[in-house]
């Protein structure tokens, strides 16, 4: 049987198990260093997905924030404001009182990503996986309303946005 040879810079490495004409044997996986980032991207992969739990543990949605609203009504807009601080306007529609406040915020962030490909040199398999970042962008925005009587008494609310620019008013309004 005639051995080839490949160039240990294009083997990748690690524990990689490789099947050729039945015989099986471990490879190491070996990666250019301008891919090759080992600890570092598992350190940079452990902190993202770390800080995205946190998050998620920690995610208060407006329907959890219904109770704390529908306890507001009947009672003075001084409450709501305690709650959720000074409102960025305020309308009179059709006699009624409009108190609004609103959230805006948009941007991009970059998050890593990995491409494995798998190609064959003389019928035996060579795994190679390369490491980037892709840039993603967000838009949280919110807009909360309170409704009340000429005489600054709530008599409604409505609400409209995503989670992640009404999570700050519903955290505040389910605060004890």
């Amino acid at each position: 049987m005639e051995r080839t040879l490949i160039p240990q810079s294009i083997i990748p490495r690690g524990n990689l198990k490789v099947t050729y004409r039945g015989i099986v044997r471990e490879s190491p996986v070996v990666y250019p260093e301008e891919v090759l980032l080992g600890d570092h991207m598992n350190r940079i992969l452990t902190t993202i997905a770390l800080i995205s739990l946190g998050a998620v543990a920690g995610c208060v949605t407006m329907d959890s924030a219904k109770p704390a609203m529908q306890a507001m009504k009947g009672k003075p807009v001084s409450v709501a404001i305690a709650k959720l601080g000074y409102p960025d306007g305020q309308m009179n529609i059709a006699g009624k009182k409009v108190y609004v406040w609103s959230s805006s915020s948009h941007g991009t962030y970059t998050v890593p990503t990995t491409t494995s490909t798998t190609t064959y040199i003389n019928g035996m398999p060579i795994y190679g996986t390369a490491y980037g970042t892709s840039t993603e962008s967000y838009d949280y925005q919110c807009k909360l309303k309170v409704i009340a009587s000429p005489s600054d008494v709530i008599e409604s609310w409505e609400w409209e946005g995503n989670i992640g620019g009404c999570e700050r008013y519903a955290a505040r309004l389910t605060s004890k």
